[in-house]
């Protein structure tokens, strides 16, 4: 047996792929907030240039000053309505929890 060949070659390159795809997604996430702070000081506004927020049938998506309004279909809500019955009940009580405690930081904020 060589000891200079690799053990694991195929698990090397995996974790080194995981790795950088993890750096890649930091750093964007980094470039998500600095653009998120720079707007809170400079124009009051704590806004991002990505907002996405839902209403009753439909999802409006702003990316950079371009708004768009994407329906969603009657199939996708019945789905959707489905997979959060699926869901352990422990999961829907952390999200329900979450949204609480966003709508009442959203409150004490105004």
């Amino acid at each position: 047996m060589d000891k200079n060949k690799p053990r694991h070659p195929r698990l090397r390159v995996f974790f080194v792929t995981a790795f950088f795809t993890f750096m890649i997604f930091m750093m964007g996430m980094g470039f998500l907030i600095a653009d998120y702070n720079s707007r809170k000081m400079a124009f009051g506004d704590g806004s991002l240039r990505i907002d996405i927020y839902a209403e009753k049938n439909s999802v409006t998506v702003n990316i950079l000053g371009r708004e768009q309004r994407l329906e969603i279909p009657e199939q996708a809500g019945r789905w959707a309505g489905r997979v959060w019955n699926l869901l352990p009940p422990a999961v829907r009580a952390a999200v329900w929890i979450f949204q609480g405690e966003c709508d009442a930081v959203s409150e004490i904020l105004e």
